[in-house]
């Protein structure tokens, strides 16, 4: 009987151990609703007339023709700025192509579950929203430069940060830099062009809280909606979608050369 009450009293106490160290964890698993990028409110905002005017623009189907654009991109992108920039080019003639790594295979020990969608699609979000799956055309490890007319980077926090920590993304880039073809990043995604070495010297401009970043990267940085720097574009936020397409068009527009 006191072998039984031993065994009872041991059992409860790993019991209690156990649902202690499950409530441990939880908490610091629980999370609050998220803040999001709401599309529908970004468009109809009055002060974002222009973007709603450029969305619903009749679009010139030839203007881009026989241009293919790379949307460099991985797991955390801004929604918006990859999907609008992907079906305006397209409606203007462009071959656009989602260009990503290869899903990422972290140690065990940062306990990061990747899902099997990953191996060929990239999570898109909506600022702090995680958002949907975004399926791959083309891993970065694969990509040839030389196939492109353009490299395009959009922006989101957590994707240019997982790309500039990426060598393979950044030795497509300056290859494509390399042979004086467009490199255009929007938002956060600058960040990816300073670990390039595109920043210095250049006029350029990126979300507000990492201008000083450019400004130390040897870049002047101008709070413009776009600006326009020889081959390289640059523009801060989904707000400036509009006059970032139009700049990217400009130049990629057919008859023209994509240098200066």
């Amino acid at each position: 009987m006191k072998k039984l009450i031993v065994i009872i009293m041991t059992m409860t106490t790993i019991g209690t151990y156990a649902q202690d160290e499950i409530s441990r964890i939880e908490k610091l698993s629980r999370g609050p609703e998220v803040i999001n990028v709401n599309t529908a409110l970004l468009f109809n905002d009055e002060a974002n007339a222009k973007l709603k005017q450029k969305l619903m623009e009749k679009a010139n189907p030839n203007l881009l023709k026989g241009r293919k654009i790379a949307l460099l991109t991985t797991d955390g992108v801004e929604e918006v700025e990859l999907t609008f920039m992907y079906e305006l080019l397209k409606e203007r003639g462009a071959t656009v192509e989602v260009v990503a790594p290869k899903a990422p295979n972290y140690p065990s020990q940062f306990a990061v579950q990747v899902p099997p969608i990953r191996d060929t699609h990239i999570l898109t979000v909506h600022y702090m929203e995680n958002s949907g799956w975004t399926k791959i055309d083309t891993f970065v490890e694969e990509a040839s430069a030389s196939e492109y007319d353009a490299v395009i980077i959009p922006g989101g926090a957590w994707n240019p940060d997982s790309l500039r920590a990426n060598q393979k993304a950044l030795d497509f880039i300056n290859a494509i830099n390399g042979q004086n073809k467009l490199v255009a990043s929007i938002c956060h995604g600058p960040q990816v062009l300073i670990n390039a070495g595109l920043i210095k010297n250049k006029n350029v401009t990126s979300w507000w809280s990492m201008q000083i970043d450019l400004t130390n990267a040897g870049g002047t940085v101008l709070d413009q909606p776009v600006v326009v720097d020889g081959n390289l574009i640059t523009s801060r936020a989904p707000i400036d979608l509009a006059d970032f397409l139009d700049a990217v068009v400009s130049k990629l527009s057919v008859g023209k050369t994509i240098k200066g």
